[in-house]
């Protein structure tokens, strides 16, 4: 979901109205001249804008929230991280702790929003893998490379294709030190369609292989 852009001044808006919705305008109107200094003509020309936008919604002058405070953060943080740290996560992290030190909670904290990022980074990518797939008796085939993937990651994105899509056969494959790494994975759903193996060289995958880079390999989805 694309989050529209909330100013400042409009944030804090949010702020009151996230704690306290649904609420009434005219309460709302109340708040917002205590907590923002705001005149009644400034508090409706907010929600007006907010309304328009896709914010906020009114109705029989009673204001609600159409997106959660989780998404208009998660959306700064990414616009942040993309226009101010050239998309780099880690640039962003680091000139977060720069010049301070860090609690044992803000480290936790931080921790799961990398973890977050990731699984999010991960099911976009598995998104794209599914959109190329190649559509064989019903089951839909991958094959696709993920730079820089350990073992780890790579069976993530295979439990993340198969939770996606239950009919497919999938084989990844990553390289690190010099060396590719395989997985082969296949839903129950494509078994029932015919799927019998995943073979590689005439070998069937039973394992994450590891091969050097340049070895030449015949993937092949067996159907039954």
């Amino acid at each position: 979901m694309s989050v529209p852009q909330i100013f400042e001044s409009e944030y804090r808006f949010c702020l009151i109205l996230w704690e306290h919705e649904p609420v009434n305008s005219t309460q709302l109107v109340h708040l917002c001249q205590e907590q923002l200094g705001w005149s009644k003509a400034t508090t409706y020309t907010v929600i007006r804008r907010l309304s328009q936008r896709g914010v906020v919604k009114n109705e029989n002058a009673v204001v609600t929230s159409l997106v959660t405070k989780e998404q208009v953060q998660q959306s700064q943080i990414d616009q942040l991280v993309d226009k101010t740290f050239e998309g780099s996560l880690p640039a962003f992290v680091a000139a977060f702790a720069r010049g301070r030190r860090l609690s044992e909670k803000e480290v936790r904290q931080l921790q799961q929003l990398i973890e977050k990022y990731k699984s999010r980074e991960a099911a976009s990518e598995a998104e794209r893998f599914l959109f190329g797939a190649r559509e064989v008796g019903g089951v839909k085939v991958i094959t696709a490379t993920i730079p820089e993937a350990d073992a780890g990651k790579l069976r993530q994105m295979g439990d993340i294709v198969r939770e996606k899509a239950p009919n497919v056969a999938a084989v990844l494959a990553t390289v690190n030190d010099g060396k590719i790494t395989f997985l082969a994975c296949c839903s129950k759903n494509a078994v029932e369609k015919g799927v019998r193996s995943i073979t590689m060289n005439g070998k069937q995958v039973r394992k994450l292989p590891v091969l050097p880079v340049g070895t030449v390999c015949d993937v092949e989805v067996v159907m039954g």
